[in-house]
């Protein structure tokens, strides 16, 4: 055998690289994409995938002739070299440049999903010349890309429990460029080589970098559209990404007009996908310090309740639960689905936020609050949700938001399940995109008050259409038995 010819018994394991880190990169986008664009955005990230995939595998077609038998392993350790370099190109070129919103300049985000394409071209040339160029073996080859794309999906959670997103992008580049190694010979082998080594040890040095100084090694210059505020804590997951602004003033949702104290207590707030947020409250066991908590509208329920079991779903930075300590509630239950988030508020501040799972009639969970508690035979006074939308787009799934499973009949079902018979009654109220044509729907889902402006006032005939949007409110979702 020729010693400059690659053997085929590398291609085998070139190609699970290659459709590891193909799968790897794409659901990797979604994350960064959520960060850096809106969430609707963050989804074009599955279409790019298919679109450069599918170029790759056009151009194998359309002309066979460049890719000859004689030179066919080579040709593709060079795609798969291609498609680590410009996958680490293309991030970096992302995140250094500036995004607009897209009602200001559609241009740059247009540009961007061009360029985030390129990898997957390379991809989808390589895939294709393995599954049509080697037809006796296409039972092991399809065998291994499906092997290497379903590993591809786990190791998104292990890198992003290890590195930010766009560490674990460079990690994914040094996959991708390992395959190319079996693939080359020579001096094309040995730069192969050293791009892998150059990739693995950036990954390296990124995850001690974020380990040592809790934030990531790589700044993003823009953020939806706005510079990142500075912070002091990050993390990233596959459904999120956490960021602890530095101390700033508390905020009361709604505070009644009658509270005339100050909002003077220390507070942080939590960033979720640098949209959503949520707040650490400072707290070193003094409950007087906190008692503006009392006038803040979402807490009414704790007046009309005391001594009281309560569930929380989604307690985020722990207002809620601080909130049910400073009334006094005999037990709490906490089930927070982000475990980075618990983490930050119980442990890395738990100082700020006076360790709350400390007190023994506080429970923390972390787990998705519909299934834990459909799982549980414990009943509540107060089921509470408030203000748990983070619009956050998940890696699993790619078209699931993480709120999406709590706002149907089924969870609602749920939550009501869990509370006791002498409950108390609340009526639910929607506002927003409510018209004549989705209005039966929302009533039928449990809704009691519709608000609505443009249906109404943007219908033919608006007296009509508040004749009927009155009509569509059938029944009533109570928050009780009774």
């Amino acid at each position: 055998m020729n010693p400059g010819v690659p053997r085929e018994r590398g291609l085998l394991p070139a190609l699970f690289l290659v459709a590891l880190a193909t799968v790897m990169f794409e659901v990797l986008l979604t994350r960064v994409f959520s960060l850096t664009m809106w969430y609707h955005f963050a989804f074009m990230a599955i279409s790019i995938a298919m679109f450069g995939m599918t170029v790759g595998a056009l151009l194998v077609f359309l002309r066979p002739d460049r890719w000859p038998e004689a030179t066919l392993l080579r040709a593709m350790g060079q795609c798969a070299l291609l498609f680590a370099i410009s996958m680490a190109v293309v991030i970096f070129l992302h995140i250094s440049l500036y995004l607009p919103s897209p009602g200001a300049d559609m241009v740059p985000i247009v540009l961007t999903f061009i360029a985030v394409a390129v990898p997957f071209v390379f991809s989808g040339i390589f895939v294709c010349l393995a599954l049509t160029r080697f037809r006796s073996r296409v039972g092991q080859l399809y065998a291994v890309d499906l092997a290497g794309a379903a590993t591809g999906c786990l190791c998104v959670i292990a890198a992003l429990h290890w590195l930010d997103g766009i560490g674990a992008v460079i990690a994914c580049a040094s996959l991708a460029a390992l395959a190319s190694v079996p693939l080359l010979r020579g001096r094309p082998q040995m730069v192969a080589s050293v791009v892998t080594a150059a990739f693995a040890g950036t990954t390296i040095w990124s995850g001690v970098y974020l380990a040592r100084n809790e934030v990531a090694a790589f700044n993003i210059q823009s953020i939806k559209g706005a510079d990142p505020e500075g912070f002091d804590y990050e993390r990233w997951n596959s459904f999120s990404r956490i960021a602890v602004l530095k101390p700033s003033v508390t905020l009361g949702w709604s505070m009644s007009p009658k509270f005339k104290g100050p909002l003077d207590a220390p507070s942080r707030w939590l960033q979720i996908d640098a949209w959503a947020g949520t707040q650490l409250i400072g707290f070193d066991g003094d409950l007087a310090k906190i008692d503006f908590l009392r006038w803040d509208l979402p807490n009414f329920v704790h007046h009309l309740r005391r001594n009281a079991r309560v569930a929380i779903v989604g307690p985020g930075g722990g207002r809620d639960v601080l909130t049910a300590k400073l009334f006094g509630q005999q037990r709490v239950l906490a089930v927070e689905i982000n475990g980075d988030i618990m983490h930050v508020v119980n442990e890395r501040f738990g100082d700020f936020t006076g360790h709350l799972q400390r007190d023994p009639r506080v429970t923390f969970v972390n787990d998705e609050a519909r299934s834990y508690l459909a799982r549980q035979k414990e009943r509540f006074d107060i089921v509470e949700l408030t203000f748990i939308d983070t619009f956050a787009a998940t890696a699993a799934g790619a078209y699931t938001l993480t709120e999406n499973p709590l706002y149907t009949v089924e969870g609602w079902k749920v939550f009501l399940d869990r509370l006791d018979d002498d409950g108390l009654a609340v009526e639910i109220e929607i506002d927003g995109g409510i018209k004549v044509d989705n209005a039966g729907l929302a009533a039928a889902a449990g809704v009691d008050i519709l608000v609505s402006g443009t249906g109404i006032f943007g219908a033919d005939d608006p007296a009509e259409a508040a004749r009927r949007l009155h009509e569509a409110l059938v029944t009533r979702l109570t928050v009780a038995r009774r």
